[in-house]
């Protein structure tokens, strides 16, 4: 009887151990195909709103946001590729950076990744603290809680220290960033 209880436990543990492996190999196919389709799309807006160096990164956040899915629409009503809510993010960039810049066709891929893009500059330069690497888990965060829910959990005490990775969304983004290839759009 102990020996069948070791046998099936050990079954178990290949099983996951090999369900595992394939989500990796998938992730990985899908980081590479992400970075092909959309990464100098993704570079173009980096370096357009000031922050070149996390190219790889902002096509992490699109695929943890949508799986690279332009149709992508989320119960929420955020849409596209980097599940832009129009009433929150596409609604504050047209306020900094001019209307004209940005159209209402949140599943067009270039005006998704840069109203992303754009919205996660103006977070990143409102949550930055001097803090080498923290601003951009903050401004993450911000982004997918929505600026309000951000400042009511940190005043609730209830966010975790800048920068931490702690966050379940930065983690997801981290889990996808793995198998982005550095650097893109070559």
């Amino acid at each position: 009887m102990k020996a069948i209880i070791v046998g099936l436990t050990l079954a178990l543990l290949c099983f996951a151990t090999v369900a595992q492996a394939n989500n990796l190999m998938l992730m990985r196919k899908k980081a590479v195909q992400a970075e092909k389709l959309y990464g100098c799309m993704v570079q173009s807006a980096a370096d357009e709103f000031g922050y070149p160096q996390y190219g790889s990164r902002f096509v992490a956040q699109m695929l943890a946001e949508s799986t690279i899915d332009p149709d992508a629409v989320s119960v929420s009503g955020a849409i596209g590729l980097m599940q832009i809510k129009p009433e929150a993010a596409l609604a504050q960039v047209r306020k900094i950076y001019g209307h004209e810049l940005f159209s209402d066709d949140l599943r067009n891929p270039k005006n998704s990744i840069r109203v992303g893009i754009a919205y996660m500059a103006y977070l990143m330069d409102v949550y930055d603290q001097g803090l080498s690497y923290g601003h951009i888990a903050d401004a993450s965060a911000a982004y997918n809680e929505g600026p309000t829910g951000m400042k009511g959990k940190r005043a609730a005490q209830e966010w975790e220290v800048a920068g931490s990775w702690d966050h379940r969304y930065n983690e997801k983004i981290r889990d996808w960033w793995r198998y982005v290839p550095s650097p893109i759009c070559m």
